[in-house]
């Protein structure tokens, strides 16, 4: 009754949720209360707020492009019920992710800090960003034993 007093939906869940739980295996409600209690905080009062939206938007990328790799490999699972990893579904994710985010972001690779060689190789083309990522993944990400 609260929400919809203040405007809101009376119930909002959201998959990005399901993206941080899977992500962090935090599932405790008052780690979510605390949550909620810093984005009413954060609404009600501007200065609070803007200590949020001083995070930088690389951090706030980089969170959320694992959050949304997650909930897309999420419903794949669904599908492939035959034993894929927690490093596979990230592995795969986190590939298929960049290789569109390249894509739809046009220059991406061609800004300022990267060499010119970058944008020629990797910026025009997704699946090579998305096989450049499954490869280093590959070899970063550690084995299950």
């Amino acid at each position: 009754m609260l929400s919809g007093f203040l405007g809101g939906v009376p119930t909002a869940t959201f998959g990005q949720n399901v993206g941080i739980i899977a992500e962090n295996k935090v599932v405790n409600r008052m780690v979510f209360t605390l949550a909620a209690a810093i984005l009413l905080i954060a609404g009600l009062l501007p200065k609070c707020a803007a200590v949020l939206t001083s995070i930088p938007q690389p951090v706030i990328g980089g969170a959320t492009i694992g959050v949304f790799a997650t909930i897309g490999m999420n419903g794949v699972v669904m599908f492939a019920r035959h034993g894929l990893s927690q490093r596979d579904t990230t592995l795969m994710g986190l590939s298929i992710a960049f290789g569109t985010g390249i894509e739809r972001t046009a220059g991406a690779l061609a800004g300022a800090g990267f060499p010119a060689w970058v944008g020629t190789v990797f910026g025009g083309s997704s699946i090579a960003v998305a096989a450049l990522v499954a490869v280093v993944l590959n070899l970063v990400l550690p084995h299950q034993k």
